[in-house]
């Protein structure tokens, strides 16, 4: 793996809110093959823009296609299957003007792709994110603006990119889990967990980190961890300091946070 010098907090972009991903979304379950590249943006892009406490927007193609052009067909074609698959559910105001509501992630059987459970219909708001037992990522809206304005980001790297804000955590001087993603020296190890959940491999991974990287989205920060043992199992953690004279060990961490992570920040 090529070397890449640790960022500061300078580089850091920072997003006073942020986007809430079902993390099923992010699961082994949802391949790249359930949805293709335009209902995936097409479902971040509705994410991002819906109303927090009624989880509906009247963001439509206009708006999208300031992400990613479509045809007319195509794009009624995009949202009528994020509609049938139980994503979204829309409604006709006016001529021009169409309502639609983020629904609470479907659940989907991976062995019949086409296969969807859906979950109640229920809207996505925050009402409905605190009372269920969902589990949820916080990406900072800059980042999503980010990814979603990408053109040159596959389906696998925008999942990938979900992850890595998954397993993102303040205190971790907002870097990722080094359980998860760590550096010895320069060398990448990942858990089979991640690779799973991916349903990719280790070397396809390893370059998919380095494409984002070089994007400008990632950076590595050099930290000391520990190897501590609770109970038959063996985690890394912290320990606590955050020092460019870690030339041994790193994490990663993500170059757009929102602005309640700047107070853990050490740099």
């Amino acid at each position: 793996m090529k070397k890449h010098e640790t960022k500061e907090m300078k580089d850091n972009v920072v997003s006073k809110n942020f986007t809430m991903i079902n993390n099923r979304l992010l699961s082994r379950s949802f391949s790249c093959a359930i949805l293709n590249e335009a209902e995936w943006k097409k479902l971040l892009h509705f994410t991002q823009k819906s109303h927090y406490d009624d989880g509906t927007s009247t963001y439509g193609k206009k708006n999208f296609d300031t992400y990613m052009y479509t045809s007319p067909k195509k794009y009624k074609d995009i949202v009528g299957n994020l509609e049938a698959m139980g994503f979204i559910s829309t409604r006709q105001i006016t001529q021009k003007l169409t309502s639609t509501s983020l629904l609470m992630t479907p659940y989907c059987d991976r062995k019949i792709p086409e296969t969807y459970t859906y979950n109640g219909r229920q809207k996505q708001t925050k009402s409905s994110m605190e009372k269920s037992r969902e589990h949820f990522s916080q990406i900072p809206n800059d980042a999503l603006e980010s990814i979603l304005k990408n053109r040159s980001m596959y389906v696998i790297q925008i999942r990938l990119m979900m992850k890595i804000y998954q397993y993102t955590y303040l205190g971790l001087f907002n870097g990722v889990d080094p359980n998860i993603i760590y550096f010895k020296g320069d060398n990448m190890v990942v858990s089979e967990r991640l690779l799973f959940d991916l349903d990719i491999t280790e070397n396809q991974l390893k370059n998919y980190i380095e494409d984002l990287i070089d994007a400008g989205l990632l950076s590595i920060i050099r930290v000391g961890l520990t190897e501590v043992k609770y109970g038959m199992e063996v985690r890394l953690v912290s320990e606590n300091t955050l020092s460019s004279e870690y030339i041994d060990t790193g994490i990663l961490k993500p170059n757009y946070i929102f602005e309640r992570m700047c107070e853990y920040d050490l740099n």
